[in-house]
């Protein structure tokens, strides 16, 4: 589950031992303060006054979007503070929140992982083009070359996506929960979703956000809400609308969710700046 889900669980236990809300705890002992950032980890604190059950082991996902207040919840969760195994995995080049600043680890604890087990070489090699740090090895699996849809504006560019979508699902036999659609720029989002939710796609398939995603659908979202994920095929849109040079980080997590294939669509000087 995601923390703040194993927040409300926690909550909700010991709640109903306490027999109050501790989320209405927190709240008054930290008024004003964010929900999400300080409340719920708060309240998750409190809740292991009332409740024993503790873990074997934790291992944390992208930990590189948790906040200071996330850790003490977790460490206090663990069975034995000494010997309960705790993982956290974390990379510095999908920070995309610019949450965490520490964790709870020495720098002797730190073990780096250096192969990329999960692109092409073609994709592998696009995407650490934008990426900080040590050098890092790609798969040895050779796949497709980086293809470029080059056209104008958004609408043309939808048509094009949809007409590459229906050759991929009826000439490659590709499902289309291998295909998604992923959009940089997120304050435009919906106007991109919408040129393209209006095609009809064949066998019933349908383009969904990735809440409704299931074996029938191509997703169409973001690159933050697809952090940490990856798909077969990805379409990397919405990019003329940003500064591309501004966004090292958006541009490294969305070229590296392509597991095998992956389109770039965008005009002229944004696919030439990508290219080199």
């Amino acid at each position: 589950m995601s923390f703040h889900q194993l927040c409300y669980s926690k909550i909700k236990e010991a709640s109903s031992v306490k027999g109050n809300d501790i989320l209405l705890d927190a709240q008054k002992t930290y008024p004003g303060e964010d929900l999400y950032d300080v409340q719920l980890p708060c309240a998750a604190l409190f809740s292991l006054d009332y409740i024993t059950e503790r873990y074997d082991a934790i291992v944390c996902d992208e930990g590189q979007d948790f906040r200071e207040e996330y850790w003490a919840p977790l460490e206090l969760l663990l069975a034995d503070e000494n010997k309960t195994p705790f993982y956290i995995f974390y990379d510095d080049n999908q920070n995309l929140y610019s949450r965490v600043s520490t964790f709870p680890v020495s720098e002797d604890e730190t073990f780096p992982l250096l192969k990329n087990c999960r692109n092409t070489v073609q994709v592998h090699e696009i995407s650490y083009r934008h990426y900080k740090g040590d050098p890092i090895d790609h798969s040895n699996i050779n796949g497709e070359d980086i293809e470029y849809i080059i056209t104008q504006n958004s609408k043309k560019q939808a048509v094009k996506i949809h007409s590459k979508i229906q050759k991929l699902i009826l000439d490659e036999q590709i499902e289309p929960n291998q295909i998604t659609v992923l959009i940089v720029d997120a304050l435009h989002q919906k106007e991109y979703f919408d040129t393209l939710k209006t095609s009809l796609l064949p066998k019933g398939y349908q383009y969904t956000d990735i809440e409704q995603r299931n074996k029938s659908t191509i997703v169409v979202t973001t690159v933050n809400k697809f952090k940490g994920l990856e798909s077969d095929v990805v379409f990397l849109w919405g990019l003329d609308s940003i500064i591309l040079k501004e966004q090292r980080e958006q541009l490294y997590v969305g070229l590296s969710r392509a597991k095998s294939i992956l389109i770039i669509v965008g005009n002229e000087q944004t696919c030439l700046y990508l290219q080199n």
